[in-house]
């Protein structure tokens, strides 16, 4: 058979010896093709490999669509004003509708020069960077973009890594796929850190201009582009002139870039910063009531929706209430301060720190000093009439007010500043008493008075006969003052609360916790349990007339001797003053605060009775299980005492105290809402009423476990409204003649009525007390058990400063009678015996229908008789 041929021999034959060299150079070719070609496969390889490697790991950009990021809870006062904002990153978001264009150009020009034209990575921006970079031989300049900073911020780690930058470039071409350039810009211009604990651009421009971020100017809009790059170092708080060269860069970019024109551009390179500084003052003012709150908020929704969620809760704090609050308690306490004498200056000075203590009060006063302003100066000068005080200079806009004034020394030996202080151990100076214990060098502090006080003392020595009612003083020139009326002050030690609250609706206006909240973050009106002394009496008085104890009954105060059961010990109370008055009236025990009688009431109706009837007022303190119980020897809030006797004006209802109206959360949902409660007539079963929900389709919005909104709660009847009145006439004539009577002449109005309370020792000094629309309570008293000084009673310590406050609280406020309700019934009864007389004579004195007195019948009196002669005949 014929051997038929190899088509593919030729593929394989050797090459002819003529073509030897081509041949070969032809295979270095294809090899090097075919290594090329494989090289482009394996890299291509090895980059699919890392951009698959890359992407299975990287996060979805699904989250930027729901973006909800950390922002502000401000609670709001009565009036709409904003009290305190709460958040671990402070930031507002804004529609990028609300962001001005100008301010949108300034970031941009600042920050991405190519934005509206790349795809998430700016070539351009990454070559010109490499260049620059490669010729300093360091890391000079980078070329992030605005969507690359969205992707590390939202969805990567902050780790300065290779891989991360891979990451950041993937997932910036995804951004820019699925989101618009605005929707980019309202991302990064929400999320960005710009200092000073603001986050975002709305933030910042609240934080740095007091003003809305469409508000702001151009210069303000570049300033704030500035902080981009380096927040904490461009901030104009810390360092102004480098803000305002960040901001010169800024605008020569919008330039540059076609953004301003030439014009705007010189305007706004020459426009003064105005950077605000002051923080909220109503945080401070209202600090108590504010801290009061964000615990109830907190306890109740968890710290990260309190500080995350961007609630707005609207509260029940009156700022201007607030303010005269504190302003009464001031001048109470530094008043009661005085009486226990003078510590001595605050501290001295050489003739060198004299100078250095001007400078320094003068470069630090940020306002001229008023009328009014208490401060510390310097005494640089003293006769036998005059201390000179300097106070330092202020100075702004080119001028400048040297501030010096002078005390008139006053000679009497009695003058507090030469009585030395109650206690020795916390004087600054020790001297003997009727010495001046002050000296040139000694820094004062000092309380500048009106210096046409003494210009219109001259006037009327001058020309009160025939001008008395001074209508020519205007035109007065002569005895112009040149240096300033001042009178020494000292800073309490003391401390005090106080508390407002309305009847009807429960709202409570202001909550003070002490006298300096600065201090102590220790809110003595809802924290501390102190003995309520007397103040705890109108409970016990109240409970009596409910067991069937009239105004007129006789109780007689006389010596008592008390056996303590399982001691043996014998008790011997006394009264505030000692002595005993004999037989006395009801109304005359609670208005004269007598103890024993007091003591002899409770034994007669029971410790657990009064207990009992304590609970129906709000009491939930533990109260104590013997006699002195009668005396206010429990411990209780100072909280808890003001909506007690809220009881009385309410006509007999409890409504508890109420510090927010309402809390939104940041889509507008209602998380809870308070109404006024309805009081009706009759008594509601139980302490607790049937809540009235919102809507089904509010409630199917709220968060999960909420307990949804708090409205129209029906208020608890406690006592009986004819109760209620009695005890109202028994409290008014604790100012009209007990133990309270200094708010006669404090705030002059016949409808307010209250309680004093003072304590062993006068350890505490309390006042509680109410017209037909508030109750406020006041607490006067050391956080350790000190003495206030002898003689500081509640009537002496506290009640000064309930008038000075309610006098502002009931300003241009008409006078509203207690209204008497039908439930009782006015006689004329004869003070010594309590017996209606058959005259006119006697007192008047108010009744429960069918609890009159007759005329002639032997009174028997809830456990004791009182004979002809006087004597105890049934003691109990």
């Amino acid at each position: 058979m014929q051997k038929q041929p190899n088509p593919f021999s030729q593929l394989y034959e050797r090459p002819h010896a003529k073509k030897k060299g081509g041949s070969f150079f032809g295979a270095i070719s294809r090899f090097l093709l075919l290594g090329f070609l494989g090289a482009i496969c394996g890299v291509t390889g090895m980059a699919l490999q890392g951009y698959f490697y890359f992407t299975k790991s990287l996060p979805s950009i699904e989250k930027l669509n729901n973006y909800s990021p950390p922002t502000v809870t401000r609670f709001y006062a009565d009036d709409g004003e904003l009290l305190a904002e709460f958040a671990y990153q402070r930031r507002f978001v804004v529609p990028i509708e609300q962001i001005p264009k100008t301010l949108q150009d300034a970031f941009v020009a600042a920050e991405d020069k190519n934005f509206r034209r790349h795809s998430g990575v700016d070539k351009e921006a990454i070559l010109r960077a490499l260049k620059k970079n490669l010729v300093s031989g360091s890391l000079k300049e980078g070329a992030s973009t605005i969507t690359q900073q969205v992707a590390k911020t939202f969805l990567l780690t902050p780790e300065r890594k290779f891989t991360r930058k891979i990451k950041e470039a993937i997932l910036s071409t995804r951004i820019e796929d699925s989101l618009t350039k605005e929707q980019i810009l309202y991302l990064y211009l929400n999320q960005i850190y710009l200092g000073s604990s603001a986050y975002g651009v709305q933030a910042a421009s609240e934080v740095y201009f007091g003003k809305n971020v469409w508000d702001l100017t151009l210069a303000e809009c570049a300033m704030l582009a500035g902080l981009a790059k380096a927040p904490s170092m461009n901030s104009p708080r810390r360092n102004l002139k480098k803000a305002v060269e960040r901001r010169g860069y800024v605008l020569k970019r919008m330039l540059e870039d076609g953004y301003i024109t030439q014009e705007q551009y010189e305007q706004a390179n020459l426009e003064e910063p105005h950077i605000v500084t002051v923080s909220n003052p109503n945080a401070t003012l209202a600090s108590d009531f504010v801290e009061h709150v964000r615990r109830y908020v907190e306890n109740k929704y968890g710290a990260d929706y309190l500080y995350k969620e961007g609630l707005q809760v609207y509260t029940t704090a009156d700022l201007h209430l607030t303010k005269a609050a504190k302003d009464a308690m001031g001048l109470g306490l530094r008043e009661l301060d005085k009486r226990q004498g003078y510590r001595g200056p605050v501290k001295s000075l050489t003739a060198s720190e004299i100078v250095e203590f001007l400078r320094q009060k003068s470069e630090d006063m940020e306002r001229p000093i008023h009328f009014g302003d208490i401060t510390e100066g310097v005494i640089t000068q003293m006769d036998n009439e005059n201390i000179y005080v300097r106070m330092g200079s202020y100075q702004r806009d080119g001028t400048k007010k040297d501030y010096v004034g002078f005390v008139k020394i006053d000679p009497n030996p009695k003058w507090w500043v030469r009585t030395p202080y109650l206690r020795p151990e916390l004087r600054t100076r020790n001297f003997s008493p009727g010495d001046l214990p002050l000296q040139v060098g000694d820094v004062v502090l000092v309380r500048v008075l009106d210096p046409n006080i003494k210009r219109r003392e001259l006037y009327l020595k001058k020309y009160g006969q025939s001008d008395p009612e001074m209508k020519n003083y205007k035109n007065y020139t002569e005895d112009m003052v040149s240096l300033f009326p001042l009178e020494l002050e000292q800073e309490p030690l003391v401390q005090s609360a106080l508390m407002l609250r309305e009847n009807r609706t429960g709202y409570v206006r202001v909550v003070v916790g002490g006298y300096s909240s600065s201090d102590s973050k220790y809110n003595r009106a809802t924290q501390a349990r102190r003995q309520a002394g007397s103040s705890f009496k109108p409970l016990i008085y109240a409970a009596a007339l409910n067991k069937g104890f009239t105004c007129s009954d006789i109780i007689l105060d006389s010596p008592l001797a008390i056996t303590v059961p399982g001691t043996g010990e014998v008790w011997r109370p006394k009264n505030y003053r000692g002595g005993y008055a004999g037989p006395v009236t009801f109304r005359d025990c609670l208005v004269k605060s007598r103890n024993i009688p007091t003591i002899k009431i409770l034994q007669q109706i029971g410790i657990d009775y009064v207990k009992g009837y304590a609970r129906k007022f709000g009491y939930v303190s533990p109260l104590v299980e013997n006699l002195t119980l009668a005396l206010g020897s429990t411990g209780v809030s100072l909280e808890e005492q003001t909506n007690a006797y809220s009881v009385f004006p309410n006509k007999g209802y409890f409504v508890p105290g109420v510090y927010v109206k309402k809390i939104v959360d940041r889509k507008g949902r209602v998380l809870e809402e308070y109404d006024p409660p309805v009081l009706l007539d009759d008594p509601v079963q139980g302490d607790q009423a049937d809540v009235k929900q919102v809507s089904m389709d509010n409630r199917q919005q709220r968060k999960p476990g909420d307990n949804y909104p708090l409205t129209s709660l029906p208020a608890r009847r406690a006592i009986d409204e004819g109760t209620a009145y009695i005890m109202t006439t028994l409290m008014q004539g604790v100012i009209t003649e007990g133990t309270g009577t200094i708010l006669k002449k404090i705030v002059g109005r016949p409808d307010i009525a209250g309680k004093t309370g003072t304590t062993n020792d006068y350890i505490d000094a309390w006042f509680v007390g109410f017209n037909p629309d508030y109750t406020c309570g006041v607490w006067v008293g050391y956080d350790t058990e000190l003495s206030l000084g002898d003689g500081e009673t509640g009537g002496k310590a506290a009640a000064p400063i309930w008038g000075y406050f309610m006098k502002e609280v009931l300003r241009n406020k008409p006078v509203r009678d207690f209204i008497p309700p039908s439930s009782v019934e006015f006689r004329r009864v004869d003070p010594k015996t309590g017996l209606v007389t058959a005259s006119g004579n006697g007192v008047q004195e108010v009744f429960k229908v069918g609890r009159i007195p007759a005329e002639s019948q032997p009174k028997f009196f809830k456990g004791a008789r009182w004979d002809a002669a006087g004597s105890d005949l049934d003691q109990f």
